[in-house]
């Protein structure tokens, strides 16, 4: 054994001495990465029997007993206790849909501007509102349509009001769900491609994508609350269910992407992610949760390669779903087989859906503390 370990370097020395590195980078690299137990169990998970790569929607009725999710094909409800796919509402031809956060509401929308409101969970249609159409660029040229930026088109988290960011006025449409009627029009800049309406719709938050500032405003007296640069990489924006602070993140691949969460009394910001793609991110009505659903990409040949080249590349691509604790700054993931589409809380928190790009609906349960 001292005769080995004595001997001029070997074959065999250098191989065990990059087994022994290899060994320390998995644990430095693996095992400084474990988090404690994800605070939710998978109850159940079941295939909505879509086309993947299809953008999803997911929401809990008013009432936390059925689940709401949507495909290329139509509204699909699940009962909560067991995943059993209770019903389906077939989409028009053309339609695509979203639903509002509380699970009371879907929006049906067609390129021609046509929006047509339904109640959910039984599905009947409540109202059709007729948005204005703009020129978009296709691959025979240019056509009038209504293609609503992703961030540009949402509910109010009560359901009752549906905000639309209009390229073809330069305003943002508030319409009234009951009954169809437009509310309100608020002007912004053209680059404006994301909004949403705080809980109680006193408050009004914009990202403006070209200047990257994210606004707070009072809708009533258009008075400028709050302001942030945060550059590019937002494409969404989400209020807490008080009102008091305001998420801000995007689908955005690469290190522009960022999922930060801005305090509207004083203004402070917390960068809780980047360098990933968020399609949903959501506040849990009941504990101080955030919940994002993160696609990360990396290659492992970046740094070998010339500068200006792409290839060869290792990709490795890691799906997670991320909570954070706001209050102890705790952060836990969740591995998936599967980029999430869509996320959300049950209305006392105690659960948490996930809808994959893939089709696959997942419910998790709070675990016993």
């Amino acid at each position: 054994m001292r005769r080995w370990l004595t001997s001029p370097p070997q074959k065999h020395h250098w191989l065990l001495l990059a087994a022994l590195v290899m060994a320390g980078l998995f644990a430095v690299f693996f095992l400084s990465r474990r988090h404690p137990l994800f605070p939710f169990e998978e109850l159940w998970r079941r295939r909505d029997g879509g086309q993947p790569g299809y953008m999803r929607d997911i929401a809990f009725s008013s009432d936390g007993s059925q689940l709401i999710s949507t495909n290329e094909n139509g509204l699909l409800i699940w009962r909560v206790q067991d995943g059993q796919l209770l019903q389906t509402f077939p989409l028009p031809a053309g339609s695509r849909a979203m639903l509002s956060p509380d699970g009371s509401v879907a929006a049906l929308y067609k390129e021609d501007g046509t929006i047509t409101l339904l109640r959910l969970p039984d599905g009947q249609p409540l109202c059709t509102i007729k948005e204005r159409t703009w020129t978009v660029k296709t691959v025979h040229g240019f056509k009038q349509a209504f293609l609503p930026s992703v961030g540009g088109f949402n509910f109010s988290p009560d359901g009752r009001f549906l905000l639309v960011v209009s390229e073809a006025t330069g305003k943002i449409h508030l319409w009234r769900v009951a009954d169809g009627k437009k509310v309100a029009e608020l002007p912004v800049p053209r680059t404006t491609y994301a909004a949403a309406l705080s809980p109680d719709t006193q408050l009004l938050a914009t990202h403006d994508a070209i200047k990257g500032l994210v606004t707070v405003w009072e809708v009533a007296t258009r008075k400028r609350l709050r302001q942030w640069h945060l550059g590019t990489g937002i494409d969404k924006l989400g209020f807490s269910p008080d009102g008091k602070q305001l998420l801000a993140w995007g689908y955005v691949w690469g290190p522009s992407c960022k999922l930060i969460l801005l305090s509207i009394a004083d203004g402070k910001r917390t960068d809780l992610y980047d360098n990933g793609a968020l399609e949903s991110a959501a506040f849990s009505p009941a504990e101080p949760f955030v919940a994002a659903g993160i696609d990360k990409s990396w290659d492992l040949l970046a740094s070998l390669r010339p500068e200006g080249t792409t290839v060869p590349a290792l990709w490795i691509y890691r799906n997670t779903l991320s909570l954070w604790d706001l209050t102890t700054q705790q952060r836990w993931d969740l591995n998936l087989r599967d980029f999430p589409s869509s996320l959300a809380f049950s209305p006392d928190g105690q659960y948490l859906a996930v809808i994959t790009v893939g089709g696959e609906v997942i419910l998790l349960r709070r675990r016993a503390k």
